[in-house]
């Protein structure tokens, strides 16, 4: 999956928002994002709300003004594994216009 330029924009404007420097930018940018997104969340022990997160990254994949598959299909693993109900994502989705 390729990460486009306004993804990398917005992914950097994210960790300046959350306070990220240093060594935990360099973990972030080293994540693969073809890796277990199911894995990568269950590492993602100080974000404090699971719809926050899914919200940020439908944010981040959306502002290219498209949802690849790919993408969707990470976005369904990250949500199954946080216990949301299939609706919830869809929902969500609607909310920046993609469904």
């Amino acid at each position: 999956m390729v990460i486009t330029d306004e993804e990398h924009d917005f992914l950097e404007a994210l960790m300046d928002r959350w306070g990220l420097a240093g060594q935990d930018r360099r973990k972030v940018r080293d994540l693969n994002i073809d890796d277990d997104p199911a894995k990568m969340v269950r590492e993602l022990k100080s974000v404090d709300s699971s719809e926050a997160l899914v919200s940020e990254l439908i944010q981040a994949i959306a502002v290219d003004g498209q949802v690849a598959k790919p993408e969707r299909d990470m976005l369904e693993k990250v949500a199954q594994t946080l216990g949301f109900d299939p609706g919830q994502l869809e929902l969500m989705l609607g909310a920046v216009g993609e469904q």
